[in-house]
């Protein structure tokens, strides 16, 4: 063990067997020279020299006696004594400075030590008490180099490429014809020359060229985004106006429409028929009622956001429709109100007009067919406004209420075409109510495939009025 020179005379515990010794005290030749320090013992407390550490070292191998704890009284330094120790009766220590050597158990990851002489012997963790195998040790890491203190610990950085130096003779930008540098460090102004006219085949000529490359790439990549725009067809009302229901997404909307509108016919033809009896067949006609409500809100909302997919997708020129709503709800509520706020807003003027003239004294039907006339006139127009402007509320687009002066021909020929489905829809909406439930079925694919059509029309409407050459 070692201690400070200020412990000599007091106990001390063996970090090995727990032992307490006492520490022998300090010959007078060394406390003299602890009190002048000299290179070979400083004040401090420092690390034993290797001779007197060896020699420790070996002190603690041997086997311990009770006679090894008392104290012992020491003798005067000799020659080649350390901090007056008896060298003679200490082993002699092994020839490599590194007599012992730490390592971890393999179990607890104790710190461990071990000589050199027991490498490849087993030792007991004092911890876990399981046997370790004492291995060679680690060899030092490479000391790193040497940095001269003159500098500072400053390097210079490895050399790197620069880019060459372009030289332009602008007299407009250097003055006086003297070519300047467009990069790197400023040099000495020279004596003014006559400006010398580019060679062909230098530097300039090079940049040239590259500008003329990239400029024919970016037209090259502007026609090629151009070319994959899709294309207007010459008849758009007419060509592959259907050929988008025999997609497998299209497709299996229209199942889940057909099915909704059907179950809601069929709800609210058994609560007529319910509603006629009397006792329990008036509560079963009002459960029917709650449930078809329920139906028919469920059709609504679906329908109208599967509608405002076909349009948007049509008008931007997709033949397939991508964006058609999905099982979350939430994602496309909002977009309901484009067609119920549309479908409103068209149908209050009727409404109004005809409420005037029953109160006039005219018929009672009035209100209703000023409605659904008002609303087949302003219904496209109210909802292409609200697309246009992004908002449901916008029923009032400037740029779409001015294409009925300018494109009265298209929008001509697209009333034209929705009047025949309206017509179609209203027999089949006759049929669905007077029919039976096969015929309702069949009456309410038809009806869902018609009104699927009718936005596509729209939408191919809206896609020829943005691809007027006008526009």
């Amino acid at each position: 063990m070692k201690v400070p020179p200020g412990q000599a005379g007091q106990k001390c515990r063996c970090p090995r067997c727990n032992a307490e010794v006492l520490t022998p005290a300090v010959p007078v030749q060394d406390k003299a020279s602890a009190a002048a320090p000299s290179p070979a013992r400083s004040a401090k407390p420092g690390p034993v020299p290797p001779v007197a550490s060896q020699a420790f070292a070996a002190a603690a191998a041997e086997p311990r006696t009770p006679a090894a704890a008392s104290p012992r009284v020491p003798t005067a330094p000799s020659k080649g004594s350390s901090r007056g120790l008896d060298t003679k009766s200490a082993k002699p220590a092994p020839s490599s400075p590194h007599t012992e050597f730490g390592f971890e158990c393999w179990l607890c990851r104790t710190r461990l030590y071990a000589r050199l002489e027991q490498i490849g012997q087993e030792v007991i963790c004092p911890d876990c008490h399981s046997k370790t195998i004492v291995k060679p040790p680690k060899k030092p890491p490479k000391p790193p180099d040497p940095i001269d203190e003159d500098d500072g610990g400053f390097r210079l950085s490895e050399l790197v490429d620069r880019l060459p130096a372009v030289y332009g003779s602008s007299p407009a930008v250097h003055g006086g014809g003297t070519s300047a540098p467009l990069s790197g460090p400023p040099k000495p102004a020279a004596s003014p020359k006559p400006a010398a006219s580019p060679k062909p085949g230098g530097r300039m000529d090079l940049v040239g060229e590259q500008a003329r490359q990239t400029i024919a790439k970016a037209q090259a990549e502007a026609d090629e985004v151009e070319r994959a725009k899709p294309q207007l067809p010459e008849r758009p009302f007419f060509t592959g106006l259907t050929s988008f229901l025999l997609d497998s997404d299209a497709a299996s909307r229209w199942l889940i429409l057909t099915l909704l509108l059907h179950a809601t016919a069929t709800l609210f033809a058994w609560t007529v028929d319910l509603s006629r009896g009397a006792g329990i067949a008036q509560m079963g006609a009002l459960g029917m009622t709650l449930a078809a409500s329920f139906f028919a809100l469920v059709f609504a909302g679906t329908a109208a956001a599967s509608c405002l997919a076909i349009l948007q997708d049509t008008s931007n020129g997709c033949d397939k429709i991508e964006n058609w709503p999905g099982m979350q709800f939430t994602d496309w509520m909002l977009d309901v109100f484009y067609i119920i706020n549309a479908l409103l807003a068209s149908a209050l003027p009727g409404l109004f007009l005809g409420g005037v003239w029953m109160c006039l004294g005219g018929k009672v039907w009035s209100a209703f067919f000023g409605g659904a006339f008002s609303a087949i006139a302003l219904f496209p127009v109210f909802l292409t406004s609200m697309v246009a402007e992004g908002s449901c509320f916008s029923v009032a687009s400037p740029a779409v209420w001015g294409t009925l002066q300018t494109d009265r021909r298209l929008w001509g020929k697209f009333y034209l075409l929705s009047a025949g489905l309206g017509i179609a829809l209203l027999l089949l909406a006759g049929m669905i109510a007077g029919g039976g439930f096969l015929v309702r079925g069949l009456c309410s694919a038809l009806a869902v495939a018609a009104i699927m059509i009718y936005f596509r029309l729209l939408g191919r409407l809206a896609w020829t009025i943005a691809a007027s050459p006008s526009r």
